[in-house]
């Protein structure tokens, strides 16, 4: 939304020509002097030189610079050449009286102000679509019309590690236990996975340097003379922030020593601190040695969008103080604004005015009638707000240029550098004549747009590693099964994005990490892409075309998500499932045969002995039926049942339909004897290549089927174990190169995907789906692009890498209902990617672009 930044209140009243009255009486003061020099019983010659200066002085004091008459500067420096101008470091508590308590305030003597902080974790304001940019900035509306008084600073904070160092060498911890009481064959696996987390515990520690890495920390500061009423204010300003998804922490006492620590950097010890030394000059001051400058903003453009004031706070290596102070005399605002008013009006009906400069006082007088009329509806209050940015004077042309880039004028403060700099100070004794005098005027709404809180710092609390964009991101994949988050419900992500990207990179560290964390992983691997990181982290890597490692048998029981509990409805699911196998296996069996084929099935089991009571868990392998069960119930049928000539033609189609699968036939070593795969590894491939090349469908869908309902009892498994021993071991399942799975024939991987991401989440476990093919992933059908379009939809995250030209349009129009889409400045990045970089939309309101970086020995794992 565009807002109102309304012109100055209080306008001078201008005789001629913008000449007011205060100019008037400076220019009399002047000739005053000069005359009384001349008149003076001075030497003739120092008459005509004091004379001449005065009246070289009187004439150039109606100059402006910097939007300020000459005469202004005079006078600074007047006072700046009377003051002193070297402060000596002095103790805090001394020279304050203020003190640290345990509830984090800060306490002032003498029942003077106190204040305490609520610290803001910034968030990405430019994804979030208009409406609710206009939500949230509304909300923070309501602070500044609650709070009278307050300040909000923009500090630079080391960004700490520890958190991540501790979690490794928790993990490395783990498998240490492991290892002692595990079998041989498993203590090397996870030895490797403790040499990973051993260099990444190198990794952190070097990161977690108190000097390698700072970031912006944003605090909202609040002044009260009660504690009471600070509490309340600041566990509101908390509550409304948290509410809007926006991360918010009341400052403890810690805390608020950490938050001045980085303000005067220093070091807090037995609460107190020494207060650095300063020494100013005319436009800069020095600070414990280090030259800084200090610069205000003054005249602001007409009208501002939202966030307007970002940019202005994320300049590095900078500290901001933005105070505001709300006028609370309404009437005194009132007859300024139309004081204000009527003096525009005169100067518009001066003679010699300029058509540009009636344009610009007529919107200065539309733009103050306007707040005069939100003023009185009581949509609105009036604040006094100064923003003061304090920052190394190497840094003085780039802070210039952000500034003035954003439409503002700035104030360099000149002969004011103290001044500026004592009330930068996070506390506050007394109000401050110099916030009044460099103030600006903001309505409650277009204060709240300034919406300063922007940041590209990404750390999820138990995230790992996942590259860097301006700082380390760290990011955790299943968050929501912790809940640090409330918007994240689900653990499922896809990933996007041309080949050479960086994807398989991408989801190869991943399974790594997450190997590393205990989850248990399943890839579906079209192209023989995992074997080497199978290998290396000695995990299960199985060819599903030949069966090497393993069987599954199609007649085999395992509970389906739908049907997870033990007893009645598995055995019918069972054979619901059988009758899709089927469908896919024997494609051209016609349809007056498959309800003998059913029936079969329901012979078949019953030779077993299994029906609807049967305890499924107390079964072995070798329990349930197998293709040559099946052959011989339809020839026991056929030759001793059968009577009907009908029944006899169908059952002899049925005979030569199963020749195929019995002992000896064509798919016998594939599906026919008892389930001999175990996926007791914790990394296990299931390979699909070679069925993909033989380019035999049936075998390759039948395959799939089998293998899905297979992964569905793991995941069923996982959270069994979980709740009977009391763990949260999570669960993965990868489909890479999702596209190939797809046959629009048998949407059996489709189909599977679909119920994966929709359900798994209750499982402790998440579904990752990555596709360098968008078009051929969605389909040309419309019951294939709804499938896959709801496996993208109901995927938490998604990783998209750089995209072909012509896959822009289809991923533009995939996230088009995705909180407005893809910005602009994202679709141009995506198509300018280098290898690694990526966009991961976590959620509505927070992206992250990163570069996929890897810790050092990392990549001895992904390659041969």
């Amino acid at each position: 939304m565009i807002r109102l930044i309304p012109p100055k209140t209080k306008t001078s009243t201008t005789i001629v020509k913008g000449i007011t009255f205060r100019d008037l009486f400076v220019t009399m003061g002047w000739m005053i002097v000069a005359v009384l020099m001349f008149a003076s019983s001075f030497p003739a010659v120092l008459k005509y030189i004091l004379g001449v200066a005065f009246i070289i002085l009187m004439i150039t004091s109606l100059f402006t610079v910097d939007n300020k008459k000459a005469y202004m500067f005079y006078l600074s420096m007047f006072q700046y050449f009377l003051r002193k101008k070297k402060v000596e470091s002095v103790d805090f508590k001394e020279a304050t009286s203020y003190t640290f308590n345990e509830d984090g305030a800060l306490d002032g003597a003498y029942g003077s102000l106190k204040s305490m902080a609520v610290e803001i974790k910034g968030i990405d304001f430019s994804i979030l679509t208009e409406q609710n940019q206009d939500r949230i900035i509304n909300d923070i509306a309501q602070i500044f019309k609650i709070h009278k008084s307050g300040s909000i600073f923009k500090v630079e904070k080391p960004v700490n590690f520890s958190n991540y160092i501790a979690k490794n060498k928790a993990k490395i911890d783990y498998w240490n236990n492991q290892i002692e009481s595990s079998s041989e064959d498993k203590k090397s696996r996870y030895m490797k996975r403790i040499d990973v987390l051993n260099n990444i515990d190198f990794t952190l520690t070097h990161l977690n340097d108190e000097k390698a890495i700072e970031a912006e920390a944003f605090y909202f500061v609040i002044y009260d003379t009660n504690e009471d009423s600070l509490k309340s204010s600041c566990k509101t300003i908390s509550s409304i922030l948290n509410d809007e998804g926006i991360e918010s922490t009341i400052v403890d006492n810690e805390n608020m020593k950490i938050f001045y620590e980085q303000f005067y950097k220093c070091k807090i010890e037995n609460d107190t601190f020494a207060l650095p030394s300063i020494k100013e000059k005319w436009n800069r001051i020095v600070i414990d040695g280090e030259e800084y400058r200090i610069a205000t903003i003054t005249h602001l453009p007409a009208l501002c969008s939202n966030a307007w004031m970002w940019q202005l706070f994320s300049i590095d290596n900078t500290v901001v103080r933005l105070s505001f102070t709300q006028a609370t005399n309404r009437n005194k605002v009132y007859n300024a604004i139309n004081k204000s008013i009527l003096e525009l009006q005169g100067r518009l009906a001066e003679k010699n005015v300029t058509e540009s400069r009636k344009i610009d006082i007529n919107k200065d007088i539309e733009s103050l009638q306007m707040l005069l009329q939100q003023l009185k509806m009581d949509n609105e209050q009036l604040h006094l707000v100064t923003y003061l940015i304090l920052y190394p004077s190497y840094m003085a042309k780039k802070v210039d240029e952000i500034i003035k880039g954003s439409n503002i004028y700035v104030d360099h403060l000149l002969f004011h550098q103290q001044d500026a700099y004592m009330s930068m100070h996070p506390y506050k004794l007394v109000e401050p004549k110099f916030e009044k005098k460099y103030s600006i005027n903001l309505q409650t709404s277009t204060l709240a747009s300034t919406f300063p809180f922007v940041s590209h710092l990404f750390l999820d609390p138990d995230g790992d590693y996942l590259g860097d964009n301006r700082y380390p991101v760290f990011f955790d994949i299943f968050d929501s099964w912790k809940k640090h988050h409330r918007l994240r419900t689900n653990s499922n992500l896809v990933i996007l994005g041309k080949s050479g990207g960086g994807k398989s990179f991408y989801t190869k560290k991943m399974l790594l990490q997450q190997a590393c964390n205990g989850t248990k992983i399943f890839v579906l691997d079209p192209e023989n892409e995992y074997q080497v990181l199978a290998s290396n982290l000695e995990g299960n890597w199985i060819d599903m075309g030949g069966i090497t490692d393993g069987r599954i048998n199609p007649f085999h029981v395992f509970p389906s998500l739908d049907e997870d509990s033990e007893g009645t409805g598995e055995l019918k699911s069972q054979r619901q499932f059988l009758q899709e196998f089927f469908t896919v296996v024997i494609p051209d069996l016609d349809r007056e045969v498959r309800p003998f084929l059913n029936q079969a099935i329901q012979k078949v089991y019953d030779s077993k002995k299994i029906n609807d009571g049967t305890i499924f868990k107390d079964l072995k392998a070798e329990d349930y039926p197998t293709f040559d069960d099946l052959y011989n119930v339809v020839v026991n049928w056929f030759d001793k049942e059968a009577i009907y000539e009908f029944d006899k033609s169908m059952l002899r189609k049925l005979m030569n339909a199963l020749e195929d699968f019995k002992d000896g036939g064509l798919y016998s070593n594939l599906w026919n004897g008892p389930t001999t795969m175990k996926l007791e590894n914790e990394f296990t491939v299931l390979n699909f290549q070679s069925l993909f090349a033989s380019n035999n469908n049936i075998v390759a869908n039948g395959q799939m089927l089998l293998a899905m309902r297979f992964l569905m009892q793991e995941v069923i498994k996982n959270k069994a174990r979980n709740e009977a021993l009391g763990l949260r071991n999570n669960i993965q399942i990868i489909v890479d190169e999702a596209h190939q799975f797809i046959n629009p024939d048998f949407p059996v991987a489709l189909t599977f995907m679909s119920q994966m991401t929709k359900r798994i989440r209750k499982y402790g476990g998440g579904m990752v789906v990555a596709t360098q093919n968008i078009k051929d992933f969605i389909g040309q059908s419309e019951s294939t692009k709804a499938k896959a379009t709801a496996v993208l939809n109901g995927c938490q995250y998604s990783a998209i890498f750089g995209l072909l030209p012509d896959d822009v349009n289809s991923v533009i129009e995939l996230y088009r209902s995705y909180n407005g889409g893809l910005t602009q400045s994202e679709i141009d990045s995506l198509t300018s990617a280098r290898q690694g970089d990526a966009l991961i939309m976590v959620d509505y309101k927070t992206r992250v672009t990163a570069h996929i970086e890897l810790y050092m020995n990392e990549i001895q794992y992904l390659e041969k």
